[in-house]
């Protein structure tokens, strides 16, 4: 009964969303399409002997006019979308058993300012170039070591001590680097677009984010496959402060304020 209702409240919303941006001529914005797409992710989850699972592609399409005004950015509002959906899994305690995928797609039948949403389940069977490199990258060896995070160019001690926090990477084998936290929120995980990668096969593409409230500090869990450890205990979402010790995959996260 109580999912029936939430559906039910949904439509209406969705009735009510619809008339006000005919009305009003709304002007769709990138956020719009992130409400959609959990709407369309709650709706299409499938319930499994685990819990519920989030369908992975999402197709969004767009009036000409619309598609017209995205296109330029269209490569980096779908990565966007892709992240507002990592998150949206985790908030929503769904999970995501396949990375999430966004396309933007022109449809001519739709009038100005008016689009669709559509969430299904597909296998993605061919990985891409990129993501073929970061799971080669990512392999250990025939020794068996650990796996090792990505290389990056070292950052001067000025713009370490100019940020208002950093994360020093300590591996199994010692130090690794320092990365400076400018900003309000930072994703770590195994794809390359991550603010902080670590190119190992126990972490996910989209592991897990930091997050600046204020002057405050926070670690958040986006639904991994094998969780975050804060201070040798497992969390989905803490506050973190300077010397605590952030654990994914084999690589130590040490936060330190500056302020």
């Amino acid at each position: 009964m109580t999912r029936l209702l939430g559906r039910m409240e949904r439509f209406l919303a969705a009735i009510i969303e619809g008339t006000v941006e005919r009305l009003f001529k709304t002007r769709i914005q990138p956020v719009h399409l992130a409400r959609r797409m959990e709407s369309a992710m709650r709706d299409g989850a499938l319930v499994s002997v685990d819990g519920l699972l989030a369908p992975n592609h999402y197709v969004a399409s767009l009036d000409p006019t619309t598609y017209s005004r995205f296109k330029g950015a269209q490569v980096s509002i779908q990565k966007d979308l892709e992240r507002s959906l990592v998150l949206s899994a985790a908030r929503l305690r769904i999970k995501n058993v396949d990375p999430f995928r966004v396309e933007l797609r022109e449809e001519s039948s739709l009038s100005e300012g008016a689009f669709k949403v559509e969430a299904t389940f597909i296998k993605h069977d061919v990985e891409s170039k990129e993501t073929a490199l970061e799971l080669a990258k990512a392999s250990p060896g025939a020794t068996g070591q650990p796996e090792h995070t990505q290389v990056m160019p070292s950052i001067s001690s000025d713009v370490l001590t100019a940020s208002p926090a950093t994360i020093e990477m300590v591996g199994p084998n010692g130090p690794i680097r320092r990365v400076p936290l400018n900003g309000h929120q930072w994703s770590i995980g195994r794809a390359s677009d991550n603010n902080i990668v670590i190119a190992e096969t126990a972490v996910s593409r989209y592991h897990a984010t930091i997050q600046k409230n204020g002057s405050q500090f926070f670690v958040e869990d986006t639904n991994s496959t094998n969780g975050v450890f804060l201070n040798g205990n497992q969390v989905r979402a803490a506050k973190i402060k300077d010397g605590d010790r952030i654990l994914i995959g084999t690589i130590e996260l040490v936060f330190r304020q500056n302020d």
